[in-house]
């Protein structure tokens, strides 16, 4: 409570005088806190020539408040002295005195049985006086809606700005009111406010630029919450120069503070190598950050990363997959309240479809996918698009349900209308096989140039194929080559969580089943278009020089080394072909061509596993 040198207050406003029963919590703060600093007031605050009026009187409201009892006659005589009598106070002393009961009020508003009866009284503290702790009290309020307040964040944001802005303007004069603003407000908390306010424009304009300073200052001072904020600034250049080793270092505050999103941020980081010494990844470490922050924590968005990884054998004993513990994290994820993780729906559909970690069960799998799409459990209703485009390939393909390949359309259609690039691209695959429609292969060329545009890898792989089949040059006559594909890293998605699906298809979508697969490896001898079937090598064919490539064939092998880059199984196989044979632009290479087909193999591509163990050995 601030006091004037000339003031007249009514002392019956004051929470010391309320004769409310004493607690141990009150008397251990009284104890430690009100009493050492008393016995420990320094000359400066030039207390000596008032020294006994002014310890008295406090420590007299101490003692009421501890024996529950109301300060006695001597005692209201005492405080009236001090608090009225002029030729005995000075301003230090005054300060002193302010900044004590100040830094008690937090402790009596915990104790009351009604903090709202202390609405009137902390509204006159903020008009009347400035207490900071009352505008603490009262931005709290109507930050919340408490104590029968309603919401106003501009409101709130106003008494967090006279906090923030009057601690920096009283740090610089050294007063001993600072002191105990610091101390009592809890600035950091405050700081931490007023700096997310201004980021993310709650009760005020959104200005990046002025929140980062005071991040900055309450994350110097330890609260996790604003570190964690200024790792996401730093990781997407947001008010701030991009820097993914300051990231890297606010994400490790923000961790150590317990700020499980910083845990999960930070397994992201560790994954894919952002900040981290040399760039080269720790997927063990990020496994066990995933891990912590989801069972620790219980954070959603760590739960279904945490399955990502498993599912991948991203981190685990010589990287093998755990496909069930992945499906139990997945399904975790996807039904932990209030927030679940549609996408794990999805995930745990695929598994579901495949049979991996689960038994092979397609109506379940097409339930988990329905209930992904519809946004089973959030509040939000908020569903995967990605759920819709598998609904439309266990239709097309009459899996979990009948074959339909009208509802197929719709689906797709559906995907394409949200733009999901696969969904985009699965249109082109029904022209181009004229599943429920004519065969068009124009119209599915331009299906997959729409979704290499959109960051489709299967785009890519079709028309890929689609160039090789091109020997009359009809589609380069009527078909401009495909645009330029745009690539989206999606490393961190805020509070939600990290996942990888755009930066490698082939964990999350069925790039290596678009298209009918061969039934076993009977059939794998047939894919062999340019080598040896059935177990006999054919004559030696002539390398082509670049010179003699035909333009489809070039246009092609661009296509397909871009999806094979980024993960697409078949698109690996189809490359060992080309380098095993010295096609489509490859000169014959043996390593290359066994390099791609392990990948196609470790991929899940069972032809790739015949032919490395029945022509490259």
């Amino acid at each position: 409570m601030a006091l004037e040198l000339s003031s007249t207050n009514d002392l019956s406003i004051l929470p010391f005088f309320v004769g409310d029963q004493p607690s141990s919590h009150d008397e251990e703060y009284v104890e430690f806190n009100a009493y050492q600093k008393l016995k420990t007031l320094p000359e400066t605050y030039g207390l000596y020539s008032c020294n006994v009026t002014v310890k008295d009187c406090i420590l007299g409201l101490i003692i009421s408040r501890k024996s529950g009892k109301k300060t006695s006659q001597k005692q209201d005589t005492q405080i009236s002295g001090f608090l009225y009598n002029p030729a005995t106070v000075t301003k230090a002393s005054l300060d002193i005195f302010n900044s004590l009961v100040d830094e008690h009020m937090e402790i009596y508003a915990d104790m009351w049985t009604d903090p709202a009866t202390l609405l009137p009284w902390y509204h006159y503290q903020v008009t009347t006086h400035k207490s900071p702790f009352a505008q603490y009290f009262m931005a709290q309020s109507y930050e919340k809606g408490l104590y029968g307040l309603r919401k106003d964040a501009a409101i709130a944001f106003s008494l967090y700005q006279v906090i923030a802005e009057q601690s920096i303007e009283s740090s610089g004069s050294g007063t001993s009111y600072t002191t105990a603003v610091l101390s009592m407000t809890k600035l950091s908390k405050v700081y931490v406010k007023y700096g997310l306010a201004l980021m993310y424009g709650k009760g005020t304009t959104v200005n990046v630029e002025a929140a980062i300073p005071w991040l900055h200052r309450a994350g110097e001072m330890g609260e996790g919450k604003a570190a964690l904020q200024l790792g996401e600034c730093y990781l997407n250049g947001m008010g701030v120069r991009k820097s993914e080793t300051e990231a890297l270092k606010w994400f490790s505050v923000a961790a150590e503070k317990g700020e499980p999103a910083a845990l999960n941020n930070l397994g992201a980081c560790y994954r894919y190598g952002i900040g981290v010494p040399n760039g080269v990844p720790d997927l063990a470490y990020a496994l066990e950050l995933f891990e912590r922050a989801a069972k620790v924590y219980g954070f959603v968005p760590a739960m279904f990363n945490f399955a990502t990884s498993l599912e991948a054998g991203r981190g685990t004993v010589d990287g093998v997959p755990d496909y069930e513990g992945a499906a139990e994290w997945y399904f975790k994820a996807a039904t932990t309240l209030p927030q679940p993780e549609v996408r794990a729906y999805t995930a745990l559909g695929k598994l579901y479809l495949q049979g991996y970690g689960v038994a092979k069960n397609q109506v379940r799998a097409v339930d988990c996918f329905m209930k992904a799409f519809r946004g089973e459990g959030r509040e939000d209703g908020k569903g995967d698009m990605m759920a819709g485009f598998y609904l439309g390939m266990c239709y097309m393909n009459g899996e979990g349900v009948d074959k339909d390949y009208a509802v197929a359309m719709e689906w797709f259609k559906r995907g394409e209308l949200q733009g999901n690039p696969d969904s985009v691209c699965a249109i082109g695959e029904m022209y181009e096989q004229g599943l429920g429609v004519p065969v068009d292969i124009n119209t599915a060329v331009s299906y997959y140039k729409r979704s290499i545009g959109m960051g489709s890898i299967n785009g890519k792989y079709n028309l890929a194929m689609c160039y090789f089949s091109d020997h009359d040059g009809q589609l380069l006559a009527h078909n401009q080559p495909p645009p330029q594909s745009t690539k989206h890293y999606s490393y961190l998605l805020g509070n939600s969580g990290e996942y990888d699906h755009q930066r490698r298809a082939s964990d999350t979508s069925l790039s290596s089943t678009t298209k009918p697969k061969p039934s076993g490896i009977k059939k794998a001898a047939s894919f062999l278009s340019f080598g040896g079937g059935g177990g006999k090598k054919k004559e030696s064919q002539p390398v082509q020089k670049v010179e003699q490539v035909p333009q489809h064939d070039l246009y092609g092998f661009s296509l397909l080394s871009e999806a094979a880059r980024e993960g697409h199984v078949k698109a690996c196989f189809e490359m060992g072909k080309c380098y095993q044979n010295g096609v489509r632009g490859a000169q014959r290479d043996r390593i290359l061509a066994i390099d791609w087909y392990r990948k196609a193999r470790d991929g899940g591509d069972k032809r790739a596993d015949f032919v490395l163990k029945n022509w490259m050995n």
